[in-house]
């Protein structure tokens, strides 16, 4: 095959990959028409080209095999399929072959990119649909709705502390956060939050979300104070980022859990499932592994390998405590119940104890768990609980 010829062929698939993706031209839709019409072969060709599944099916089919082999077995089919098309010899073989495989892997690149850029919603695990359950039954699911622009806080000061506070510099992402809703619990109080994307977000006790009633842009921007689960709908195209005081969250398809009141005063990221990075406000961005709990303070990120349970069990409507001391459960119990604790013995608040307590159940049946386990007597009267 000469240059010329191979340049025509080139030509002609080029003006068929700006008519699949819809980029062609009025003048190149027409020269694209007259090169169809010269005959009756080449309507029959486009026909069969047009046939995504078709053509999809061959691509897998002749994608392993060698070029010429390809060719001749494609021809071969098309003849026993189609026989109203007649065979087509010499270089114009050639220049339609050349061109039918530039619109096979334009379809095949299509459907990738069509599968590539499908919004997927997480997956709501039937453990998981009974905590939303119980909690709605237990007067558990509540959370004040406002927008971030109130009364109360003007919009220089709203931005000023999501480019202060949250360092978030980009004024796109400025912007779209100050049309956003926030959304707080109180200390007793929990909410699960479906985003616009289709991701669920489990807000625990004192907890803050902002996030826009629409996410625009390249990113899916969302700010947090406080714990809260994340189970996040798969788009590769537009990554998902938390953005706390110290750091941000980005994550690349996955299930985590984010506080910003770990035990040491920093940010604690607890990965479940999938892929996430961290990046302290001065610090590099680090991946982590599902299994693995990185605390973001300051200018460092340390890394560690931790039990997930815990954090999926919260998620799951369950307390999980392993050698826990006594005084530390109490404290989680008294804020989640509205309960004043006195511990009659200092020393016996140093007790560790291990154990799986619901969040729904009610409060006498915990305490009596616990007094049993822990080997203590509990009294219960109106608001105040005393242990001996």
């Amino acid at each position: 095959m000469n240059k010329q010829r191979l340049s025509d062929a080139d030509h002609i698939s080029g003006l068929f990959f700006k008519k699949i993706t819809g980029s062609i031209t009025n003048d190149e839709q027409r020269e694209l028409d007259e090169w169809i019409s010269e005959s009756a072969n080449r309507r029959q060709y486009v026909e069969l080209m047009a046939n995504a599944y078709f053509l999809q099916e061959e691509y897998q089919r002749q994608k392993t095999i060698d070029a010429h082999r390809a060719i001749r077995q494609m021809q071969e089919r098309i003849a026993s399929e189609y026989p109203q098309v007649k065979t087509i010899s010499g270089w114009r073989r050639y220049r339609y072959a050349i061109a039918a495989s530039v619109v096979i892997l334009i379809v095949g690149g299509l459907f990738w990119y069509w599968q590539y850029s499908q919004v997927v919603p997480p997956a709501i695990s039937p453990d998981v649909q009974q905590a939303i359950a119980l909690s709605a039954e237990s007067g558990r699911q509540e959370a004040q709705v406002e927008p971030v622009v109130t009364a109360r806080q003007s919009k220089q000061a709203v931005v000023q502390t999501l480019k202060q506070k949250y360092n978030i510099t980009r004024e796109d992402v400025v912007e779209q956060l100050l049309e956003a809703k926030r959304i707080t619990t109180r200390s007793d109080r929990e909410f699960w939050l479906t985003l616009p994307d289709g991701s669920l977000v489990h807000l625990n006790y004192n907890t803050r979300v902002i996030y826009p009633e629409q996410f625009t842009g390249d990113a899916r921007d969302v700010i947090l104070d406080g714990e809260a689960y994340f189970m996040v709908a798969r788009d590769r195209r537009h990554p998902f980022i938390v953005h706390t005081s110290q750091g941000d969250i980005k994550e690349y398809g996955t299930e985590f859990n984010v506080s910003t009141r770990g035990e040491t005063g920093g940010t604690e990221v607890v990965l479940v499932e999938g892929s996430v990075s961290v990046s302290p406000i001065y610090g590099k961005e680090q991946m982590l592994q599902p299994g693995q709990k990185s605390v973001i303070y300051g200018q460092k990120t340390e890394i560690s390998e931790i039990d997930i349970e815990p954090y999926v069990a919260w998620n799951t409507g369950n307390f999980v405590f392993e050698d826990y001391p006594l005084g530390r459960l109490m404290d989680v119990l008294s804020r989640w119940y509205g309960l004043e604790v006195e511990f009659h013995n200092a020393a016996t608040r140093d007790i560790l104890f291990t154990g799986i307590l619901s969040r729904y159940a009610d409060i006498s049946a915990l305490l009596k768990a616990i007094g049993t386990v822990a080997d203590v007597d509990i009294v219960v009267t109106d608001n105040h609980i005393i242990i001996y």
